[in-house]
């Protein structure tokens, strides 16, 4: 029997409801798969702004999973001490039940850790040092001239850059609404796309998000288009819109 939690999410992982929480509730195997392919299929525009993750535990063995643009990341409690890796759900139930070999690092001096396949052995291999400085900053850069998952219906990429450079001045900030509890702040910066919470005293905490947009034409409108398929509209009071919620100009950076 596992232990299941989770945060963000409604009773069966398939759809975000902000401020739910639910903790500690015994599970058996099957739900717990099922529950996890509910959460991969959460739509991307759905996850914005909403730090969505599920806990399963099996002894003294705790995973967190985030879903990142249709795909599961599993990573070993404290999230802070190991890196997060591609998993499929059933390699995560199937990695706490031991019914499933996954392949994981050991040594004498560190508990054992998913040891990534393919393109993600980098991932974890570089996550510390410079060395991951300077690829997430190229990251950033390649994405933000490069990103596609498919460009949403009816808005056309704006490429001209003078254009991206003079909306760049005009929307650069920082946008949500610091003073409220338990809000969630966005910096728009020059092609990057970061979500944090609020925090004490209006200072941002760490970032649930870190990701790159675009500008784009819907029409006569120049919207914001983020990596995973988001898209912010300008309102005229000079805030951001995402579906039905607005995010006031907290500042020019």
């Amino acid at each position: 029997m596992l232990t299941f939690s989770s945060r963000n999410l409604n009773e069966d992982c398939s759809a975000v409801m902000p401020g739910r929480e639910e903790r500690g509730v015994p599970i058996e195997a099957e739900a717990a798969l099922e529950r996890l392919r509910a959460f991969a299929k959460v739509p991307a525009v759905a996850l914005v702004d909403s730090d969505a993750r599920i806990y399963l535990a099996n002894g003294g063995t705790k995973l967190a999973v985030q879903n990142e643009n249709g795909r599961l990341y599993a990573q070993r409690v404290p999230e802070s001490a190991h890196t997060a890796d591609q998993q499929t759900p059933e390699e995560i139930v199937g990695f706490l039940t031991g019914e499933q070999a996954v392949a994981f690092q050991m040594s004498q001096d560190n508990p054992p850790e998913f040891m990534p396949a393919g393109p993600s052995h980098w991932r974890s291999r570089l996550n510390t040092g410079w060395i991951a400085g300077v690829l997430a900053v190229v990251a950033v850069v390649v994405a933000y001239y490069t990103f596609a998952p498919a460009v949403p219906a009816g808005i056309q990429m704006i490429s001209d850059p003078v254009r991206v450079a003079s909306l760049h001045t005009k929307f650069n900030g920082r946008y949500g609404d610091a003073a409220l509890a338990g809000s969630t702040t966005f910096l728009v910066e020059n092609g990057r796309f970061i979500v944090q919470p609020a925090g004490e005293a209006g200072v941002p905490g760490e970032p649930l998000m870190d990701s790159s947009y675009r500008y784009g034409l819907r029409g006569d409108d120049v919207v914001l288009v983020v990596a995973n398929g988001a898209v912010l509209e300008p309102g005229k009071d000079g805030s951001l819109r995402f579906n039905d919620a607005a995010y006031p100009r907290i500042s020019s950076r």
